[in-house]
């Protein structure tokens, strides 16, 4: 399409791509900025991404629909090269089931359609906010849901550290620490993400 020009999606490769303007911070962005990137990507769906395409107008036939379709592979691309890099826990909130108070999260990777099936290895911590120290409870376990019970005692700060098994992608195995304190209306105060070196 003489429209679109050179524009394409056979041979982005999001990891080497670089503006014409050279930006510092991403010339210097780590796995957990491109984690926050990408989940602002992931909420433009392919609606959205129609809805702006139309905007511009295209005179040429076919053009508006082709680059809709390269957008989305591009996103899909984005998605593909930055999620498996680091684990893709987020959107933690503190609800009820049953009951029991337990810790829920969201798999990004598993939103993006990437793979299924991922369980969870935890372990909670008594975390104390003055020296950042943590000391371990005796609540560990795998979850196979993206819900993890509190301790029944948890009164105070504490924290869980959270793996995602998932052998497709060896990085999510990092761990995810979350600090909580439940005497607050929003009970999450901290999300940590250890990184590849």
């Amino acid at each position: 399409y003489k429209a679109l020009g050179p524009f394409t999606d056979k041979l982005f490769n999001p990891r080497e791509w670089r503006s014409d303007y050279p930006n510092a911070a991403v010339l210097h962005a780590r796995d957990d900025d491109a984690f926050w990137a990408v989940r602002i990507l992931m909420k433009l769906d392919e609606s959205a991404v129609r809805a702006l395409v139309h905007e511009g107008r295209w005179v040429e036939p076919g053009a508006e629909e082709a680059l809709v379709r390269i957008l989305m592979a591009r996103k899909r691309k984005i998605e593909e090269a930055y999620l498996p890099g680091i684990n893709p826990l987020a959107d933690f909130t503190v609800e009820a089931r049953g009951g029991e108070a337990g810790l829920t999260f969201r798999n990004v990777g598993e939103a993006a359609g990437l793979v299924r099936g991922t369980r969870y290895r935890y372990e909670w911590y008594r975390f104390d906010n003055q020296t950042g120290r943590m000391t371990p409870l005796d609540l560990q376990g795998v979850s196979e849901t993206s819900w993890i019970p509190v301790p029944p005692d948890a009164g105070g700060m504490t924290a869980v550290r959270i793996r995602s098994l998932q052998p497709s992608y060896p990085a999510w195995r990092l761990p995810v620490t979350v600090v909580l304190d439940l005497r607050r209306d929003r009970p999450v105060v901290a999300v940590e993400r250890e990184l590849n070196p």
